[in-house]
């Protein structure tokens, strides 16, 4: 009996590409409409880059603004900083508090996964009445 090879009547019906078949007419839509497509992006010029924004420096903020703190803190410390401050708005302080939290604590009694599991059961296993039995020692006879 064959093995491999093509087999009748299997696969998508002849000329369907995987597609429904259309009529000339159709076909003949599609083609402009592709053209039309490509000649539309040719128009199209790229856009111009956006305006650049002006660098604020501290030294120019009025004395009335807030100034940032310029030392080099990491995210964890600026959440940790908001989160402790009382003068903010208690929903920010609160997402603060959710974002800085997996960094800060750990989860608590993780699984562990089906592949160790199954390994213990194996190690308890070959302790008992399974366990290797050690080869006799050899004594050398003179």
């Amino acid at each position: 009996m064959p093995r491999g090879g093509a087999r009748p009547n299997s696969g998508p019906p002849k000329g369907t590409k995987y597609r429904p078949r259309t009529q000339k007419a159709d076909k003949q839509v599609i083609k402009q409409a592709k053209r039309q497509a490509k000649e539309s992006k040719k128009e199209q010029k790229k856009p111009k880059d956006p305006p650049k924004a002006k660098s604020i420096s501290i030294s120019s903020l009025p004395e009335t603004e807030i100034k940032p703190d310029i030392g080099h803190k990491t995210p964890l410390q600026y959440m940790i900083d908001i989160m402790n401050d009382e003068s903010a708005d208690t929903s920010r302080r609160d997402r603060m508090a959710q974002a800085a939290a997996p960094y800060v604590h750990s989860r608590r009694g993780e699984k562990s996964s089906k592949k160790e599991d199954r390994q213990k059961k194996a190690n308890s296993a070959s302790n008992g009445r399974f366990a290797t039995i050690q080869p006799p020692k050899l004594k050398a006879i003179k």
